[in-house]
């Protein structure tokens, strides 16, 4: 099933806290963490190997069965010194030099994914819809500034009565020592045939990709996606007294082969297919866009030349997409395969709004599709209301990058191919029974997901709904990678919701749009050339996996054994090898990661880089993990990192440690405030040699 990494050396040599009070020129007896004392770690039965038990019924049994051991099976040991703990957390501020640097950071811009100095409280303004479709990788440093009521749980002061020390911006393992498709000789895939788990849309030839199938097929059912221009969309007219009916693609078709002159002339077109619903004040945030931050030569080639190219992608589109295109439902292991123009004529068809309603924001259980994310680009076309009218730029630059996406495709006509492959899993490894021992990690303050981690499975902090708030007024880490790469878009399509056991894997997609900032300070900065190499089948060696966190009330839930094993088996099912890499027998890249589900989501980014690491082990990958300028954040992960791979804990240790830190810390001390951290509880339950 994965890897055996018990066996692998580790090249350190002493625990990391003794390393670092080296820096600051004081003895590991004067300022490190004591011995501490041995635990004969509890064992709970917590397996999942039932295809019977829904997930959701899995973790309320696990948590019961949790309960259960408290009180008869978990041994006695000795009480952990409160005392000594509360000492021990003081030790782990040990790097004013970086708490420093991340104040100096707060009041400057950086560029990209680095820049997260959007306070929680910004991201909470958004109504529940868009809160549930918002993912962050926010980190403590972002809202130094707040009052305490304000800022992320977990957050520490720097002592700055201790010396300085000087951080570097990367540590753990060099990044040059982690596996990355792009390093892998042995990454060869067999020549690419559709099966029963994978739909191929396409041909697979080198050069210009057409279509697998010339003759178009409607198919108008449960299981595939519903297109604009299948016949069961009609509407009744009067011709000459005569009740008549004509398809809903006829009169598309009939209007958007016009020149356009302004913003009316699209309003117009879109109205003719869209009668008594659509009307010019839902593009007032395109043409906003287009008056107001574009020049007047900008918005006059746009007008001129993108969007009659756009327009002719929707006329083409039964004839570049004439298979049906299946739904990657709840409970699917399958793998659909399009290529870079059938994904351009589908966006283009949402460009125009043309594909049929597939989900209100209401409960719907007479819609089938209800649970299929919206794919239509009218919510971006709106300007925000005035209560989010702080996201009316950002909402403008993600406009900009589809404007550059169409005139990239418009220049270049790419000839790729894209996968996308639902995964889903109904057994889970045996976490507190593991005795792998952690895999390679590399811990960096500077740096992005997507630059410094090429060539490795990239981490998207996902929505359940996959894109989350990107077609509204969305705009973190999910959001704008799927304006970085607007093929991601697509997915929205025919992807279902994710159950806690799911994910979706996409291969193959491209950069079109280079970018600096984060959430209201998003910026287009322009086109981007993306040189990622590809593989056998035509795909950019660009593989994402977009897996959603759990959003926490309370920030003490997320330490309960339950929401361990969601977030646990979430990451897991992520990670571990598919079909595709079975079939190939390739080695696994690294994985590139940051603070997946912290910020609006409210997790911990300490707790969740021990979790991502523990299902990286276990999957067989190694961790580059990003924390995105946070330097403090960075130096206590890697001084964790370093001392618990000094003592070989393994997967299954740490687990049960998490464990214990729920039972004897979070459930014996509601406050949050004075109460020992969870690597200060670490680093007492865990004994250097």
């Amino acid at each position: 099933m994965s890897e055996d990494r018990g066996s692998r050396p580790h090249n350190f040599r002493q625990p990391a806290i003794t390393h670092y009070f080296a820096r600051l020129n004081v003895s590991p007896e004067e300022g490190s963490p004591p011995k501490r004392i041995s635990v004969d770690a509890p064992r709970i039965e917590a397996t999942v190997k039932t295809n019977s038990v829904k997930p959701a019924d899995r973790w309320d049994s696990l948590e019961a069965q949790f309960i259960h051991h408290q009180e008869e099976k978990l041994p006695k040991y000795k009480p952990l010194d409160m005392n000594v703990l509360t000492a021990v957390d003081t030790t782990l501020n040990y790097f004013p030099a970086a708490a420093k640097q991340d104040k100096t950071m707060d009041q400057t811009e950086g560029d990209g994914l680095k820049d997260c100095t959007m306070p929680r409280k910004i991201l909470d303004d958004d109504d529940d819809q868009e809160r549930k479709l918002n993912g962050s990788s926010v980190t403590d440093k972002a809202t130094a500034s707040l009052p305490s009521s304000d800022k992320p749980v977990g957050l520490e002061e720097a002592d700055s009565s201790l010396p300085d020390a000087v951080m570097p911006d990367s540590t753990g393992v060099p990044i040059e020592q982690l596996r990355r498709y792009l390093m892998l000789s042995d990454f060869r895939l067999n020549s690419m045939q559709p099966s029963s788990h994978h739909t191929v849309l396409c041909g697979t030839t080198q050069g210009p990709l057409g279509p697998g199938n010339q003759v178009y097929v409607d198919a108008w059912d449960y299981d595939h996606v519903r297109m604009p221009c299948s016949s069961r969309l009609r509407r009744t007219r009067m011709v000459n007294g005569q009740q008549s009916f004509v398809t809903r693609w006829e009169i598309i078709t009939s209007h958007i082969t016009r020149q356009y002159s302004s913003v009316n002339d699209f309003a117009e077109v879109i109205s003719a297919y869209h009668p008594g619903i659509f009307n010019m004040t839902m593009l007032s945030g395109l043409s906003r866009t287009l008056n107001e931050d574009c020049s007047p030569a900008e918005a006059k080639f746009f007008l001129s030349t993108i969007l009659p190219f756009i327009a002719g992608l929707v006329f083409e589109l039964p004839s570049a997409c004439p298979t049906p295109i299946p739904l990657l439902k709840s409970g699917m292991n399958h793998t659909i395969t399009l290529s870079q123009m059938q994904i351009a004529h589908l966006l283009a068809a949402a460009f125009f709004c043309t594909f049929p309603k597939q989900r209100s924001h209401e409960p719907d259980p007479e819609n089938e599709h209800y649970s299929f994310p919206e794919i239509n680009f009218e919510r971006l076309f709106m300007l925000p209301s005035v209560k989010k009218s702080k996201r009316t730029q950002c909402k403008s630059e993600k406009i900009k990058c589809i404007m550059s996406y169409f005139h990239k495709v418009q220049e270049t006509r790419p000839t790729g191919l894209v996968s996308f492959s639902r995964r889903s899993l109904e057994e889970f490894p045996n976490w507190e029974n593991s005795t792998v021992q952690l895999s390679k990690a590399f811990i960096s303050q500077t740096g992005t997901i997507e630059t410094e981690g090429v060539g490795c499975l990239q981490v998207d902090f996902a929505n359940k709904n996959v894109g989350g708030g990107v077609l509204g007024e969305g705009c973190v880490q999910e959001e704008i990678r799927f304006v970085l790469n607007p093929e991601l878009l697509v997915s929205r399509l025919f992807t279902e919701c994710l159950e806690p056991s799911e994910c979706l894997v996409i291969t193959g997609t491209q950069q079109y749009n280079g970018y600096s900032g984060y959430g209201d300070d998003f910026r287009w900065s322009g086109p981007h050339n993306d040189t990622v190499s590809s593989d056998s089948w035509n795909r950019k060696l660009t593989q994402i996996v977009a897996i959603d966190a759990y959003m926490f009330g309370d920030t003490d839930e997320q330490y309960k054994p339950k929401f361990l094993l969601r977030e646990l088996n979430k990451a897991y099912v992520g990670f571990c090898r598919g079909l595709e890499e079975m079939e190939s027998g390739t080695n696994l890249s690294a994985v590139a990661t940051g603070n997946w589900g912290c910020g609006a989501f409210r997790g911990e980014p300490r707790l969740k880089f021990l979790l991502q690491l523990m299902a990286c082990s276990l999957a067989g990958r190694d961790m580059a993990y990003f924390t995105f300028g946070d330097g403090r954040l960075q130096a206590e992960l890697c001084a964790m990192y370093e001392h618990l791979v000094g003592l070989s804990v393994s997967v299954g240790d740490l687990y049960r440690i998490l464990c214990l830190f729920h039972r004897d810390v979070v459930t014996k001390s509601k406050k949050q405030e004075g109460r020992v951290s969870l690597y200060a509880f670490i680093y007492q339950c865990f004994s250097g040699p």
